[in-house]
């Protein structure tokens, strides 16, 4: 369908026919028009509507939004950041069936849940929202976060719709995960209320999420292997936030003394006055101190990212002017390994060269001959 001809149809008053489907603007919407488009966002919101999509033209745009009660789409014209226009349209323009066929409802795409998702659901977002998540046998969704409700619709593949955003349900056991498609959030949920019934562990509603233990609480400061600063905050409750280069990340402290940030798990190593993080995925590990960025407290850790990609020569020359002595070497292929030990910061090296210049300087942690 056209936006731009149904839009056009509508202002000007012509009635456009699909199955003898007419324009009109609700009247309980009325209201809005004319009004700013983000107070109108959360208007149709707080009135039962689901953002669906929205077309972009030369001098607006057309959005469309779904009430899943009213079984009724809407088309919002909004022009100069305004709303110009507000109009009932066809069931299929939201990617709703206008029969009810399939156990649908309505909703294109939409199923009936398996018997393990029915229900109501309990668990805490990112940015420690409480959400109650209910899951109807029909595929009606809705989800109160903080006491706002919104509403969407349980798709094929065990998928979660609301607000135009999609989630993957999976099954954990006696729980559910949905991990955001599109930036892989993950959330954990639980039949139990946030601090009750089973769900008593400290974890507000996040399966797996524990109370940290003592010596991993606070804030610590790393680096990344790229560089970054990252500022680490492990609290009481077991909820995490990471800021990479001052972007903000959440996540969880789990069983095992492990870490879950945006769906990527590290063992949390303590290490005397420090503590490594390793990711299970890749083993890449990261150093943190009670100090900003490594100093005081982190046993005097050297930074060697700024080696990657010198020459040989002068990486080695640079290796034993940092402390480090070469304990081990190894040849695969065209390309050679050295393997570095420094004592008084108990770091130990692989480095990789390629073409007579260092590919890569990995701590690896342990070795035989780093001792």
């Amino acid at each position: 369908m056209n936006f731009g001809r149904l839009v056009l149809l509508a202002t000007i008053g012509i009635i456009f026919t699909t199955s003898a489907f007419a324009q009109s603007t609700p009247r309980e919407l009325r209201d809005l028009v004319g009004g700013r488009a983000s107070t109108g966002e959360s208007e149709l919101q707080n009135r039962g509507y689901t953002w669906v999509k929205t077309t972009e033209g030369s001098d607006r745009k057309w959005s469309n939004w779904w009430n899943n009660s009213r079984r009724q789409c809407i088309t919002v014209a909004t022009v100069n950041g305004r709303y110009d226009s507000i109009v009932t349209s066809p069931a299929f323009d939201c990617n709703r069936n206008n029969d009810n066929n399939d156990n649908n409802n309505g909703n294109w795409g939409q199923t009936r849940p398996p018997s393990w998702a029915q229900g109501t659901w309990y668990g805490t977002g990112p940015n420690g929202e409480q959400i109650m998540l209910s899951i109807a046998n029909n595929g009606n969704v809705t989800a109160n976060i903080n006491g706002g409700n919104n509403s969407g619709y349980y798709g094929r593949g065990d998928t979660i719709t609301i607000n135009g955003v999609t989630s993957k349900v999976i099954r954990d056991g006696a729980v559910i995960q949905t991990v955001r498609r599109d930036n892989g959030e993950r959330i954990f949920y639980s039949k139990t209320n946030w601090n009750s019934g089973n769900n008593n562990n400290n974890n507000n509603g996040n399966w797996g999420q524990v109370r940290p233990s003592s010596w991993a609480r606070g804030t610590w400061y790393g680096t990344g292997p790229n560089g970054e600063k990252i500022v680490l905050t492990i609290n009481d409750n077991g909820s995490v936030s990471a800021s990479v280069n001052g972007s903000m990340n959440y996540g969880t402290y789990g069983r095992g003394d492990t870490i879950t940030i945006n769906g990527a798990t590290s063992n949390v190593i303590r290490d005397g006055s420090v503590i490594q993080t390793v990711r299970r995925d890749n083993g890449e590990r990261i150093y943190y101190a009670r100090t900003n960025y490594g100093g005081g407290g982190n046993n005097n850790r050297v930074d060697l990212t700024d080696l990657i990609g010198a020459r040989a020569s002068s990486g080695e020359s640079e290796m034993k002017n940092r402390g480090f002595r070469n304990v081990d070497g190894f040849t695969s292929g065209n390309d050679k390994g050295t393997i570095w030990w420094r004592n008084q910061s108990r770091q130990c090296i692989q480095i990789i060269t390629v073409n007579g210049r260092y590919d890569s300087v990995t701590d690896i942690g342990t070795h035989p001959k780093c001792r």
